[in-house]
């Protein structure tokens, strides 16, 4: 199971929180009998991380700070232990010193996870049903006629669908935005419709539905490559917590030191503009661009490309006087 990033830092707080514990166990008790601190230091050690194996039941991660713990705490005592040490020694293996660093390397540890817990982005912690409401499509099917290809002739998957038509689109779109907190973040372009998704907002000009897999085979036959510093008309992917493409968007506005503003559809919902970094797909995005003219797969051509589709960001055909207006 690979633990996403929330998972992973606390995983990292409780291995502080444990270290923190272990160490003040052994300076509270520093007067008692060796095998009484090695006794409650063992029991902290399976606890605390017993309670993250309880959590986490399928997860390899926590099984290397166990045994560490585990390996490195008798090791700490027969150093401990010893009668005979010189003063260099003595000093760098003293209980209050040792057990001290210990209890140090807990904070840091623990805080550490902490200030990481407290960066990932707020729009992460939304509801399953909110989530549900975002991310819900219609009933797609694959179209039968073979459309759209890359530039290197591979087809291309495109998939069309539609919502009961008792829908009220726009009530829920503007429910779904007040539930997730995006409400007052972006500003909407396009209403919503279920034509297409993200994906196929950018690829296809609007008119298809495409899976993220897809895009993956797009990027890759179609020249895009990654890029640090964006510009009107790249590319910008985001992906989830097992690194599979999530959402795409457009970039309508980038400067230095700024964050892009980006243009994109959200599933069924409508097109919005919004900072690149304020969006329910989270903070793990790349921003792409190809030498092609456009981002509309081969084979649509005959079709009219939408608007938010072009043009591609590269140096020979950017216009960035009009661009920039976003």
């Amino acid at each position: 199971m690979n633990l996403d990033a929330t998972n992973q830092y606390i995983l990292v707080a409780l291995i502080g929180l444990t270290l923190i514990l272990v160490g003040g166990i052994n300076i509270a008790l520093r007067s008692t009998a060796v095998w009484k601190r090695f006794t409650a230091s063992l029991l902290t050690i399976l606890t605390t991380n017993g309670l993250a194996w309880a959590v986490f039941p399928e997860s390899t991660i926590i099984k290397i700070p166990l045994f560490t713990m585990l390996g490195s705490l008798p090791v700490l005592y027969v150093l401990l232990s010893q009668k005979v040490r010189t003063f260099a020694i003595t000093m760098a293996t003293h209980p209050m010193t040792v057990w001290g660093l210990v209890t140090t390397a807990g904070l840091t540890v623990a805080g550490y996870g902490m200030y990481k817990l407290d960066e990932i982005d707020e729009q992460q912690l939304i509801t399953g049903d909110e989530l549900l409401a975002m991310t819900r499509k219609p009933e797609l099917q694959k179209v039968p006629d073979q459309l759209a290809w890359t530039d290197t002739g591979k087809p291309i998957t495109v998939l069309t669908g539609e919502f009961a038509a008792e829908m009220n689109r726009q009530e829920a779109e503007n429910q779904t935005l007040v539930s997730i907190g995006a409400w007052e973040k972006v500003i909407r372009r396009e209403a919503a419709d279920e034509h297409s998704n993200c994906h196929g907002w950018v690829f296809t000009g609007g008119q298809y539905w495409l899976e993220g897999d897809t895009v993956e085979l797009i990027l890759q036959e179609n020249g895009y490559k990654p890029v640090n510093q964006p510009l009107p008309g790249d590319i910008v992917i985001y992906r989830d917590s097992d690194n599979r493409i999530s959402h795409t968007a457009l970039v309508r506005s980038a400067g230095l030191g700024m964050p892009a503003i980006v243009e994109g559809k959200w599933g069924w919902m409508g097109v919005f503009l919004h900072l690149v970094n304020e969006s329910p797909y989270g903070k793990n995005y790349t921003f792409y661009r190809s030498k092609r003219k456009g981002h509309l797969v081969a084979g649509l051509g005959h079709q009219k490309e939408a608007s938010p589709a072009t043009p591609a960001a590269n140096d020979d055909n950017v216009d960035h006087r009009n661009i920039r207006r976003y």
